[in-house]
């Protein structure tokens, strides 16, 4: 899904604080963590369960989109109907590009599960989430030298120590974090 303006802002406050910094080299990195981007990761979190909420119920942007485009190319490219603008626009070209694409399947009995890029130059991450642990299985297509597989999974690692960091920070010494 797009992201939101919540999540924007996170990343943004993160990487000014110097998290988010992991290379292949050096997978964790955790730079200056606060109780206020606490509140931002969770505020971002709540924007995007409401956007997905909006999904579920017919009202995702992208999908309604994509579905305008399928219906167009159905229904009236044979036709010889001129292409609405807003598909051959390049803006459209990139919202249609899918960078990360993501499955969960958090049930009982399934340790792990593996899930591919669902297009060219993708990355494809699969992840389950249980009671004290966050599993995850990253993929992409090895002829696209572009998308490189371990270098992303350390910056995804690193990402997650740092937000894991943060929670840890506004917990204090020796309580435990809350998510």
């Amino acid at each position: 899904r797009p992201t939101t303006n919540e999540c924007s802002a996170f990343v943004r406050a993160a990487v000014e604080r110097g998290g988010f910094t992991a290379s292949a080299e050096n997978p964790v990195v955790c730079g200056e963590a606060s109780s206020d981007l606490a509140a931002m990761i969770r505020a971002a979190g709540a924007a995007h369960v409401d956007r997905l909420k909006l999904c579920k119920a017919g009202h995702g942007v992208d999908r309604h989109l994509l579905g305008l485009h399928m219906i167009f190319k159905e229904q009236y490219a044979a036709k010889n109907v001129p292409v609405p603008r807003i598909f051959s626009d390049p803006s459209y070209g990139t919202f249609g590009h899918i960078v990360v694409s993501t499955s969960n399947l958090s049930v009982p009995g399934v340790d792990a599960f593996a899930f591919g890029p669902v297009a060219e130059n993708c990355y494809g991450i699969g992840y389950s989430i249980g009671s004290n642990a966050l599993r995850l299985c990253v993929a992409s297509r090895s002829e696209y030298p572009e998308s490189d597989t371990g270098r992303f999974a350390a910056a995804l690692h690193g990402a997650l120590r740092f937000m894991a960091s943060v929670f840890h920070a506004e917990a204090g010494a020796g309580q435990r974090a809350r998510l």
